[in-house]
């Protein structure tokens, strides 16, 4: 009997470290680098000696008024960087691709952005 309690105790150790094995692997996916809002306020902070909390508000209002443009369908141009604009696009059939059922995608707008010419040429570079 204790023999039998051994080799259920082994198999839940094993179990649960091929699980863990398994988490481990999942969560060491390399992440790519990504610039928060938190990041640009910083950076506002240590270049021009502002506040922290008058960064961080600049940050906000910049974001919220590309946001609220966007959402009046109108254009956003970025000197040097880009321009956001909102694309319609129409119904089209679809399929799915558990089932193979034909489905309608709906009709929707999108943001639709084009990176300009130097922020193009700059990126070829690296």
């Amino acid at each position: 009997m204790n023999k039998k309690t051994t080799s259920k105790a082994e198999e839940k150790k094993a179990k649960s470290t091929a699980t863990a094995t398994a988490t481990a692997t999942k969560t060491k996916k390399k992440k790519l680098p990504c610039v928060t809002r938190k990041d640009l306020a910083y950076k506002l902070q240590h270049a021009y000696g502002y506040d922290l909390a008058i960064s961080k508000r600049f940050v906000q209002v910049f974001f919220d008024t590309i946001r609220e443009r966007l959402l009046n369908c109108e254009t956003v141009k970025l000197s040097s960087f880009g321009t956001f604009s909102v694309v319609e696009k129409n119904a089209r059939p679809g399929r799915n691709l558990r089932t193979g059922e034909e489905v309608t995608i709906t009709a929707r707008k999108v943001i639709r952005f084009v990176p300009s010419r130097k922020l193009r040429v700059n990126s070829d570079e690296e």
